[in-house]
């Protein structure tokens, strides 16, 4: 009877080995910043994790923080492997990550920059006529919305945060900076290049005038966690590098290519930023 008892014992163990799947665990994680909503980012960065899980051999999970200060703090706290940062975020996480490869762009190329734009009857005609007046911005850490003017203006011998009447766009939103200078609430609007006619639709395009193109900043980054074997860190370079234009990992980025790139490419940021610059 005992050994009855034990064989069905051990049938029942066997079985539940058998039953019981073992749960996968991911080797690697990647995440972007959360600038769009969950099923857009899915969308934009799945193709480039199943690229790079084909080429390491490793599983790759998504990570999808809430919002840009938890995707900061994942980062920051080595939580993330491979991230998408755009250029504000890199420059603040890079003590943890470094950067292979910058977002080169179908339209704009690796780069951007930033506009100011007044209404076409305004008396501003340069940036020396913005100190004193209200001028609305995306936000203190948007690339294109303040920083590319930011360094344009501290070369000119202004301080924007003194010299400036400053205030963010509503919900930090580039056509509400423009709707606020059309409707007369600022005298200028700080806003990404690629932005200028983003309001067309309730602006007409003869009421705005770019009195200045600014500072040309450095684009979205590919990084990479510093404390990650040197050869994964590589294949990663490579890999992503490596792709051509028209690729699905490409398209789904809207990018024309991932180019090399090191961490200096985003020292002026830093600069704007108020960060210090790395010894290296």
């Amino acid at each position: 009877m005992k050994s009855v008892c034990a064989g069905a014992r051990v049938a029942l163990t066997l079985a539940a080995t058998i039953l019981i799947p073992a749960v996968a665990v991911a080797d690697l994680t990647i995440a972007v910043t959360p600038r769009f909503a969950a099923d857009v980012l899915l969308e934009r960065i799945t193709p480039l994790r199943d690229y790079l899980s084909s080429i390491l051999g490793e599983r790759i999970e998504i990570v999808l923080p809430k919002d840009f200060a938890d995707y900061e703090k994942r980062v920051k706290s080595g939580g993330i492997d491979i991230a998408f940062s755009n250029p504000t975020l890199y420059p603040l996480t890079s003590g943890v990550h470094e950067a292979v490869a910058m977002l080169d762009q179908k339209k704009g190329g690796d780069r951007l920059r930033g506009l100011v734009v007044t209404r076409a009857d305004s008396d501003i005609v340069s940036i020396e006529d913005l100190v004193g007046r209200k001028v609305v911005i995306v936000g203190k850490t948007s690339t294109g919305g303040y920083l590319s003017q930011k360094v344009s203006l501290v070369e000119a011998g202004i301080d924007p945060e003194k010299d400036l009447k400053l205030e963010e766009a509503r919900d930090n939103k580039q056509e509400n900076a423009l709707l606020s200078v059309y409707y007369g609430d600022a005298d200028a609007a700080f806003i990404r290049e690629d932005a200028l006619h983003i309001a067309d639709q309730f602006i007409p395009p003869s009421q705005l005038r770019v009195i200045r193109r600014t500072a040309w900043m450095p684009n979205w980054a590919i990084s990479v966690k510093r404390s990650l074997p040197q050869d994964v860190k590589d294949k990663i370079r490579a890999a992503v590098t490596g792709l051509k234009p028209g690729a699905p990992e490409l398209e789904a980025m809207k990018a024309k290519a991932l180019a090399p790139a090191t961490d200096a490419d985003w020292d002026v940021a830093r600069q704007a930023l108020g960060l210090p610059i790395p010894t290296r």
